[in-house]
């Protein structure tokens, strides 16, 4: 999204990216060539050919080693840039960096995630002491110590450098910029990309829906426990839609069937365009998480804009630093995603008063427009221009 903002701004931008469309099995290149061109609307792509891979296993990672040591092969073969903005790790940046060190290119680390903190905090295997671990937080220490900087997308990027006592690194290199949305086009997508979907219809229910990936790491078991504990309450007046997609999906929706749950929906995956207008026809979305050491540094699912931007009360699950819900009143915050806890804050937000609603509503909007790409990308140019 930076990219379109940064060719309306008369930048030129090319996106580097793998031949898989993430969280499918498609694969841009059927043949053997290392490389191809597509452009998007005013987007210019190169999508190296990489391996499939489906979840987040061994294959996820090997895709990210095959993109990162094809890059330089690639990218030599176009104009050198003046600045990289690279998303990637502590496993994959390297030949990236040794490409742009080579050339005297500037190179920041769009740092979507902790890693390795996260593999720790949310696959119960590894630990803190694992061999494996401590080495990805040594390449991590190594990485942030060579990159030009750091852009975090998490409000708490720099305090987490000071906990982990990395008190060589500079934390000037450290920057902040969270996930956001193109205002314009969500509400342009309401207007232009309408889905068929009777549940969406329905005004009897009180609609609350979740948009992205069912794995583990957002833990949508605790919806389906929510949803039970609902159906045994007798409350037959909220519904959860679950848009989405992953490989926890095929045995939460069997759990539903076997308990014979009609308030809770999986509807797979759609569209990325038929987003907006679902969300504009529900009446609240759930912000999902597990409990997890990471939110002490806050949070940057993309999903929490497109919630504001659509005027959604915001059910988030877990209490994180940094919290745009509790700090703006758009919705409800609990302390631990459990489905009791969960069944009783959807009962409180769909028994709020229209007026109620409404007002939250309003004030998710405001928010919204503190993380519109037009925004956030100059914010991006104030770094990558020093």
């Amino acid at each position: 999204m930076y990219a379109h903002h940064l060719n309306l701004m008369g930048y030129e931008t090319k996106i580097f990216t793998s031949s898989i469309i993430h969280n499918t099995q498609i694969d841009l290149i059927e043949g053997n060539e290392l490389y191809v061109e597509r452009k998007y609307d005013d987007l210019d792509f190169v999508h190296i050919k990489c391996r499939k891979y489906y979840g987040n296993g061994i294959n996820r990672i090997l895709n990210m080693q095959e993109f990162a040591y094809r890059f330089p092969k690639v990218a030599k073969k176009f104009p050198l840039p003046d600045v990289v903005v690279a998303d990637a790790n502590c496993t994959n940046y390297y030949p990236i960096y040794k490409f742009c060190k080579k050339h005297s290119i500037p190179i920041y680390i769009d740092m979507r995630d902790l890693w390795p903190m996260s593999i720790v905090e949310y696959y119960k295997k590894f630990t803190e002491k694992n061999l494996i671990i401590k080495y990805l937080y040594h390449r991590e220490r190594i990485m942030y110590r060579n990159v030009t900087g750091v852009i975090f997308a998490m409000p708490g990027g720099k305090d987490y450098i000071k906990d982990k006592q990395w008190n060589e690194l500079d934390l000037n290199k450290f920057y902040y910029i969270n996930n956001g949305v193109d205002i314009a086009q969500f509400n342009e997508d309401i207007k232009s990309q309408a889905f068929v979907d009777a549940d969406l219809d329905d005004d009897s229910v009180f609609k609350i829906v979740y948009t992205g990936s069912i794995r583990i790491a957002n833990n949508i078991q605790s919806l389906v426990d929510a949803a039970r504990i609902l159906k045994e309450r007798g409350n037959t007046k909220v519904k959860f839609l679950v848009y989405g997609d992953g490989d926890e999906r095929p045995s939460l929706e069997q759990q539903s069937k076997d308990a014979c749950l009609t308030n809770i929906v999986f509807k797979g995956t759609v569209p990325k365009k038929k987003i907006p207008y679902i969300m504009s026809k529900c009446n609240a979305a759930v912000l999902n998480y597990q409990k997890a050491k990471t939110l002490k540094y806050g949070g940057s699912q993309n999903k929490f804009f497109e919630y504001m931007a659509a005027g959604l009360p915001i059910l988030m699950t877990v209490e994180m630093n940094y919290n745009l819900i509790t700090e703006h009143n758009i919705g409800i915050t609990i302390d631990s995603p459990e489905g009791t806890k969960i069944a009783n804050a959807v009962e409180q937000l769909s028994s709020l008063s229209k007026e109620e609603l409404t007002e939250m509503s309003n004030r998710a909007k405001t928010v919204a427009q503190d993380y519109d790409f037009k925004s956030l990308t100059k914010k991006l140019l104030s770094i990558i221009l020093k």
